[in-house]
């Protein structure tokens, strides 16, 4: 429960830094819990690359505890994205991505460790890799939705 309130305390001051919209904030939070329950189940669950250390898979505390921290974390990630895009705007596709990737990665970890809250069954440079893909994927998904709801409200105005 202290990993959590953890996260959500981080959130909360990167979506104040950033001032995002509520949609925004809204289409990250979905689009993160649906992605961070796919990751769970797939590259947790099935392939055994990540177990948490308090919460066994599919129990109860579960999807009270994780389901909300997915959400707050892939808020974080998408916000955290938009701010280091802000204030580097030169910065291209993949060092945004990398960069992201390694602020969010240590603070991530570190409130992972500190919490003794999951470890890795999977090797440290898959794990090192496996932060700038799962940043980019959900920027990706993120912009899109967005990008799709933008339109609908478009051509219901027309």
């Amino acid at each position: 429960m202290v990993t959590l309130a953890i996260v959500a305390a981080i959130t909360a001051l990167t979506v104040l830094l950033a001032r995002m919209s509520v949609q925004r904030i809204a289409v990250a939070a979905t689009v993160g819990l649906l992605i961070g329950a796919a990751m769970d189940w797939l590259l947790g669950y099935q392939m055994g690359l990540w177990y948490y250390t308090h919460h066994p898979y599919w129990m109860p505390d579960y999807f009270y505890l994780l389901y909300p921290a997915w959400v707050l974390a892939s808020v974080m990630l998408v916000v955290l994205k938009d701010i280091v895009s802000n204030w580097m705007p030169r910065l291209g596709g993949v060092v945004l991505v990398v960069t992201t990737g390694m602020i969010a990665m240590g603070i991530h970890e570190a409130v992972g460790a500190a919490r003794d809250a999951w470890r890795y069954d999977a090797p440290v440079w898959l794990v090192l890799a496996g932060w700038p893909v799962y940043i980019w994927f959900l920027s990706f998904c993120v912009d899109k939705v967005q990008y799709a709801i933008g339109s609908a409200k478009t051509r219901r105005t027309v």
